[in-house]
Formats: structure tokens, C-alpha cells, sequence
């Protein structure tokens, strides 16, 4: 079943949240450093969703485009989206990139309401409690060129934009792909020991 590459469903509660991004701008999302791996084959995309945060400043903030921080040789980002998070709960990853509505059943989380990242506005919440923000989520097609073996990138780096001022928020979710799947999938863990991955990866 193509749902079996969905790795995490993560409750609307998350990881402690950092009072302002790194950059000092209004986006904040997780401090805690977290990870994934996942099986596939070589040009077989994921669509990783694993990152999140809110605007807790007065004035929406625009998003221009998302890159990768200390990315390996093989691993590269094939697109990038942007929803709002959906109530109850959301999905970590989906089978291929750009995630399709029938891949994840609506039983079980609702799909959101994607667009392109470029330009999506972030709506303001200056007052709001962390743990009750909207927030919006980030969804990467993310992809090994590597036909057998394990590649990685550490964080990604979201460039945005308020009024005339720009910003970057880092985020520090590493992510690995593993190649070829059946090599991989439900034999050893694609996080592995020696990175910063949540285990179980299936």
C-alpha cells in the first residue's frame, strides 16, 4: 500500500517551540533538532512534511523559496509547498511528490489545502499562545539520485520576506534517503545511528 511510506502523525501539540528564529524575524518554529529517514528508490521522490512554524509578529510574512543546508552528493529537492496545517493532526511524509489526496485517507488526517511556496503569506499572530498557533507547513519533494547507499542534508534554511525586510529561519531537521528501497525497508534503519533520525522508520 503506497500510505506505508508515511512515517510520523504528530499530534497539533509538537516540540518545544524557540521564541524567534535564529534571524531574529517573526517565523518561529521548533528548536528541538529532530530527523527522518526514509527507503526508496533512486529518482522515487518523498514528500517530506516535517517542517512547521507561525508568524508571531503584526504584519503577514511572504515566503520565497525554501534551500537545503550541508546537502550530500545525490540528494536534492524537486519542489516545495505550503498549507496551512491541518486541525488534529498532520502527516510527516507522503508516497511521492506533490502529495496526492488519495494517499493519505481523510480518516485519518485531512489533506491540506496545498499551494506554491513562492509568495504563500503567513498570516500574523502576535499574541498567540505557541502551543494554540495556526501554523503553516512546509511540504519538500525530496529525492536521491544515488542508486544504492545513504544520503543526507542536515536543515533546511526558509527565506522570507516582511514588507521590505528579509529573513531566514533555519530549521534543524535532518533528513536521509536510502537506496534502493527493498534494501532498506524493514531490514535496517535508514536514520541509522550515527545521525540525529527518529527511529522506526519503516
Amino acid at each position: 500500500m503506497a500510505l506505508a511510506v508515511v512515517a510520523v502523525v504528530v499530534a497539533v501539540l509538537g516540540p518545544p517551540w524557540s521564541d524567534r528564529s535564529a534571524a531574529n524575524g517573526p517565523l518561529v518554529a521548533p528548536s528541538i533538532r529532530q530527523g527522518s529517514g526514509f527507503p526508496r528508490d533512486a529518482g522515487d521522490p518523498v514528500g517530506f512534511a516535517g517542517i512547521r512554524f507561525y508568524n508571531s509578529g503584526p504584519e503577514p510574512a511572504v515566503l520565497d523559496r525554501v534551500t537545503l543546508v550541508d546537502p550530500e552528493a545525490g540528494i536534492r529537492m524537486v519542489g516545495a509547498l505550503a498549507a496551512q496545517e491541518p486541525q488534529g493532526g498532520s502527516a510527516e511524509a507522503y508516497p511521492g511528490f506533490p502529495p496526492r489526496r488519495e494517499d493519505f485517507p481523510a480518516e485519518v488526517v485531512s489533506f491540506p489545502d496545498l499551494a506554491p511556496l513562492e509568495g504563500y503569506v503567513v498570516p500574523p499572530q502576535p499574541d498567540v499562545n505557541p502551543d494554540a498557533a495556526r501554523r503553516t507547513q512546509l511540504y519538500i519533494g525530496l529525492e536521491s539520485t544515488k542508486p544504492d547507499g545513504r544520503v543526507t542534508l542536515q536543515s533546511f534554511r526558509v527565506h522570507y520576506r516582511v514588507d521590505d525586510d528579509r529573513y531566514e529561519l533555519l530549521v534543524p531537521y535532518a533528513v536521509a534517503i536510502c537506496t534502493p528501497k527493498a534494501e532498506w525497508a524493514g531490514i535496517r534503519p535508514c536514520g541509522g545511528v550515527d545521525g540525529p533520525f527518529l527511529p522506526g522508520e519503516d
